[in-house]
């Protein structure tokens, strides 16, 4: 698997922005919210929480657009995931008897192992986790047209 791919917005930020190179990137990226929607309603209750919480700080770093929302839709939902499966083992214990009397685990800990996958890897393309926020620079807001590189200084 090789590198993701960075948004025009870091490359012209980095200075490494070519036009040549991403031409239609600027109409696929979509705009930068000013404003987070309404969760989506299939959220449950820490998913909501989430979409609120993250949402507003993707806002303000200026980094959700409205194309994004269908991937912090599904961050959350791994969220709600997570949190249920945190009830099911709380609630019937991390290990459960199969119908022959052997011991094995309870299938929320796989529901939940597979969440906190979801959540670390969606996590990282919005630079949520300490490693791929170093990774991520954030353009500022009076920046949205007419972006200048930065210069690099020797």
């Amino acid at each position: 698997m090789g590198r993701h791919k960075q948004p025009a917005e870091l490359k012209v930020v980095h200075g490494t922005y070519r036009k040549d190179r991403d031409p239609a990137l600027k109409d696929l990226a979509g705009s930068p919210l000013t404003k987070l929607p309404e969760p989506p309603s299939m959220l449950r209750r820490m998913g909501k929480q989430r979409w609120r919480s993250v949402g507003k700080k993707l806002i303000a770093s200026n980094l959700l657009r409205d194309t994004d929302l269908e991937t912090l839709q599904v961050y959350c939902a791994a969220w709600d995931e997570f949190d249920q499966s945190e009830k099911d083992i709380a609630e019937h214990g991390a290990y459960v008897t199969t119908m022959t009397g052997g011991v094995r685990a309870h299938p929320a800990l796989q529901r939940k192992q597979k969440a906190m996958e979801m959540i670390e890897r969606i996590g990282r393309l919005f630079g949520l986790n300490a490693m791929s926020r170093s990774q991520v620079v954030a353009p500022k807001k009076q920046q949205r047209s007419g972006v200048q590189p930065r210069s690099r200084e020797a």
